[in-house]
C-alpha cells in the first residue's frame, strides 16, 4: 500500500472537515428546512443575545478553512456566557486558495456594521464554528417602524406559525403555504424568551 505523503494527509484533513462542517449546517437547496418555534430556537441555542454589530472581518482561520468573523457589542445576554463583546465565526466561501476573498456563505445569515439583533446561536463547534439556530430562524433584526422596535427574522417570522401548528416546511422540497406572520414587538420577543429560558431546569 503506498504510504500518503504528510502534508498531503493534512491537506485532505482539512478538506474532509469542510465538507462535513458544510453538510451539517447548510441544506441542500432541495432540502426542506423545518421550522422550529421559539421554544425550540431557545432550546437548540448555547448563546442567546440582543446586541449590534461592530465589524465583520473575512478570511481563512488556522485550518485554512473559509471563515467570517462577526463581532458584536452585546446589550443583553438572555442565555449562555454574558460579556461585553462576542465574535461569532461562521462557514464562509472561497473560490481559490487562501488569498481568494472570502464571501459569507450563502446559506449563512449575513450582518451590517451597525445593525441590532436577537441571535439564537449554536453552541461552537470543535473547530470554533457556530451558526443561528435553524439558520435565518434564529436571527432576529430589530427595526424600528411608527416609533415602535420590532422584530422579524430572515424567513418573515413565518416560523413562529407553527407555534399555533399552522405551518409544515419552509421551503424546497413538499413546500407547505406558510400564512403570513406580522413582526413582534421586541419586548414581546424577549418576554417570552426569558420565561422560556427561566423555565429550563
Amino acid at each position: 500500500m503506498r504510504a500518503v505523503p504528510p502534508r498531503r494527509f493534512g491537506v485532505t484533513l482539512v478538506v474532509a472537515l469542510a465538507l462535513l462542517i458544510l453538510a451539517s449546517i447548510v441544506p441542500a437547496p432541495a432540502m426542506t428546512i423545518l421550522p422550529l418555534d421559539l421554544a425550540q430556537l431557545a432550546g437548540g441555542a448555547g448563546r442567546i443575545f440582543v446586541g449590534h454589530v461592530e465589524r465583520v472581518d473575512t478570511g481563512h482561520d488556522v485550518s485554512g478553512l473559509p471563515a467570517v468573523w462577526t463581532t458584536f457589542a452585546v446589550d443583553e445576554a438572555l442565555k449562555g456566557p454574558a460579556g461585553e463583546h462576542v465574535t461569532l465565526k461562521q462557514l464562509g466561501t472561497s473560490f481559490g486558495g487562501n488569498d481568494a476573498r472570502v464571501v459569507p456563505h450563502a446559506g449563512m445569515p449575513r450582518y451590517q456594521a451597525g445593525e441590532s439583533v436577537v441571535l439564537f446561536v449554536h453552541p461552537e463547534s470543535a473547530l470554533g464554528f457556530t451558526s443561528p439556530v435553524g439558520l435565518g430562524q434564529g436571527c432576529f433584526r430589530i427595526l424600528d417602524r411608527d416609533g415602535r422596535r420590532i422584530v422579524e427574522n430572515d424567513v418573515g417570522n413565518r416560523n413562529l406559525a407553527v407555534e399555533a401548528g399552522a405551518a409544515r416546511t419552509l421551503g424546497g422540497a413538499g413546500q407547505a403555504v406558510v400564512p403570513t406572520v406580522t413582526a413582534l414587538p421586541l419586548e414581546t420577543l424577549l418576554g417570552r424568551v426569558r420565561a422560556l429560558v427561566d423555565a429550563t431546569p
